[in-house]
């Protein structure tokens, strides 16, 4: 895995290359329609390449501490989203 610099904001993993500047990913080059909070949580799995990753961590990145939601049901409906990419 590469990761991003001032030069190049872009970070390679496996037969994908994500720009979160520009909110973009592709697969073989080709342009994957990702975003909001699947692509959040993608770019935090990045960052924290090698670490273990909570699922209140996910939570917190995800929805602000005063943000109500059905929490397990969108951040597994996240996580889904990135498994079919």
């Amino acid at each position: 895995m590469s990761g991003t610099s001032p030069k190049n904001p872009s970070v390679r993993f496996g037969v994908f290359e994500a720009n979160f500047a520009s909110q973009e990913l592709r697969k073989h080059g080709t342009r994957v329609r990702l975003r909001g909070q699947s692509l959040a949580l993608l770019q935090m799995l990045v960052t924290k390449h090698g670490e273990i990753v909570t699922r209140e961590e996910m939570k917190n990145k995800l929805w602000p501490a005063d943000t109500f939601v059905d929490f397990e049901n969108g951040l597994n409906a996240a996580i889904k989203k990135l498994r079919a990419v």
